[in-house]
């Protein structure tokens, strides 16, 4: 049963934007004319494939396994016009980078600069997301490779390579004159007479953060306030008593500034791997390689220093 490609780029942006009127704009063609193909492709196929309620279109249990595929299959033909382009020398090619909050910060940064400077007509797109959907936006095509947190989940996904690039060791904060600034070694009692700031109950670092504090008999704190973005943690910490936790490698001005301090603790703390992840069915561009190699580069030199 052959099917056309047009109707799968079509069907993956109807669930992409939830609406077979968006998705009729966005290919320029008339709203009936793609209801009519996403009929036809359901009668095709035997199955119900899209549900229509009033607030849009959403997927059946066969359309979300066909979405998967779907996505797949238009991603990899784009990354193969791409690299067409790239080989006759047509175009400048493209790469789609996900990476996770932390890492956006500080490693990437200096790699896009470097790569963007040796090949000016490469459009390079970087989006942040959760290490979750880093994961599941790979499979589907969304990005070419992804920088994340590399652990048994990961490493129990067949359908990816990975190549680890450095060890984060999350670190607990304050402000410089916090009370508890100035003790050698805190003890953990110390941490439940202070409100914290930390990631959202849904966010794969708070579950990180919540795991490793049981584990040493340490209960979250009551009174937290809950919040994604690392700016915003970093300017509650330097101007109040709460305390926060952040990546060993996002630097932050209040940290260049001297307003914050990392806190010593009696015990180990946690040891999360960072690095590369790909489709390990899917051929990688020139651009993606030397990103890759640049990244390798970047992680060593930061490791040496």
């Amino acid at each position: 049963m052959a099917l056309d490609t047009r109707d799968l780029a079509y069907f993956a942006e109807i669930l992409d934007s939830g609406s077979i009127t968006a998705a009729a704009l966005h290919y320029g063609i008339s709203q009936p004319a793609l209801s009519k193909r996403m009929q036809l492709l359901e009668k095709r196929l035997g199955v119900k494939l899209l549900e229509r309620t009033r607030t849009g279109v959403t997927a059946t249990i066969y359309g979300e396994s066909l979405y998967v595929r779907a996505r797949a299959i238009t991603s990899e033909l784009a990354r193969a016009e791409t690299e067409l382009e790239e080989l006759s020398g047509t175009g400048g090619g493209k790469l789609s980078i996900g990476v996770l909050p932390s890492q956006a910060a500080d490693l990437l940064p200096r790699v896009v600069v470097k790569l963007a400077a040796s090949r000016p007509d490469l459009k390079l797109t970087v989006a942040e997301q959760d290490r979750l959907l880093l994961v599941r936006g790979l499979r589907q095509g969304d990005y070419d490779l992804i920088v994340s947190v590399i652990g048994e989940y990961e490493e129990s996904l067949g359908y990816l390579n990975y190549k680890i690039l450095l060890h984060d060791h999350p670190t607990i904060v304050v402000r410089k004159s916090h009370p508890i600034a100035e003790t050698s070694v805190v003890q953990t009692d110390q941490f439940l007479e202070y409100p914290w700031i930390m990631p959202p109950v849904t966010a794969e670092r708070r579950r990180e953060l919540q795991g490793y504090l049981e584990s040493l008999n340490i209960k979250l704190p009551l009174q937290k306030v809950e919040c994604q973005s690392f700016a915003l943690l970093t300017a509650v910490v330097s101007s109040s008593d709460f305390i926060g936790l952040l990546p060993h490698n996002v630097p932050s001005p209040e940290e260049r500034l001297g307003l914050i301090t990392s806190l010593q603790v009696g015990w180990t703390p946690i040891d999360r791997q960072i690095g590369l992840l790909y489709l390990r069915q899917a051929p990688l561009s020139s651009a993606a390689r030397t990103l890759i190699k640049e990244l390798q580069v970047a992680a060593q030199r930061d490791h040496r220093h």
